[in-house]
């Protein structure tokens, strides 16, 4: 999961960029402009942690960042984006054999050409969705893509979803 938040830091603030990771995998990136937290899974043994947990821990590391910028006389940063990315892995063999078995798993026009001597091999699908308020008016957008790939040597299909708002919010409740 990515979770990166844009901002504009007002008054003298001047951060260089800085990586920060613990050993659970936590990856926190902070500059003058943006704020993102990830996991990299820290050993073959670590079981992924769930969107609520990663979701609920990148505000919290936010908040001791907000307070760390408030105690030193720099206020709030005021938001200019925020980003949040989803990155899941479905194995072949849950629902197939092979690449071609997407439709087994995921909801995607067939793009079956049906000409002779043509397979279909495997798919990559990508999307794109507006996200609207309960009134209907555009508060951002979903990006999904669906991608072959090889995970541990088994077929996999990675199936990432980037949920990206407008360029217009200023809160946090707004992200």
């Amino acid at each position: 999961i990515s979770n990166p938040i844009s901002f504009t830091l007002s008054g003298p603030a001047e951060l260089p960029r800085s990586l920060l990771r613990n050993d659970d995998g936590e990856l926190l990136q902070v500059q003058d402009d943006s704020f993102g937290f990830n996991w990299i899974k820290p050993s073959p043994a670590s079981e992924y942690p769930r969107f609520e947990r990663t979701s609920a821990r990148l505000w919290e590391l936010y908040s001791v960042f907000t307070a760390f910028l408030e105690e030193r006389g720099h206020g709030r940063p005021t938001f200019r984006q925020c980003e949040l990315t989803n990155v899941n892995f479905v194995p072949v063999k849950d629902f197939g054999s092979d690449f071609n078995d997407m439709c087994n798993a995921f909801v995607v026009d067939p793009f079956n050409w049906q000409v002779e001597g043509l397979v279909a091999e495997t798919y990559v699908r990508r999307r794109q969705h507006k996200i609207i308020d309960d009134e209907g008016r555009p508060v951002g957008r979903l990006h999904s893509v669906i991608s072959p790939v090889f995970r541990d040597a088994e077929k996999a299909f990675q199936f990432e979803l980037t949920a990206r708002s407008p360029a217009t919010i200023r809160t946090e409740d707004d992200a």
